[in-house]
């Protein structure tokens, strides 16, 4: 199969969100990727572009 531009360029897409935790009074998320990689971000971050996935990880989360 050839690969294309459009294959080769495509942005990674966040697949979950698989823990969290607090640093200096900040919470930061760490996130899957749909390629496999795992980066941390700050949870304002997420929120303010993956608002949906952001809630649903914080409402299944026991407190």
């Amino acid at each position: 199969m050839e690969e294309t531009v459009a294959d080769t360029e495509r942005e990674p897409q966040v697949k979950d969100i698989l823990g969290h935790e607090i640093i200096n009074n900040q919470v930061y998320v760490t996130v899957l990727f749909d390629n496999g990689e795992v980066y941390t971000s700050a949870l304002s971050t997420m929120e303010r572009l993956h608002p949906r996935l952001t809630r649903r990880y914080f409402k299944r989360r026991p407190r």
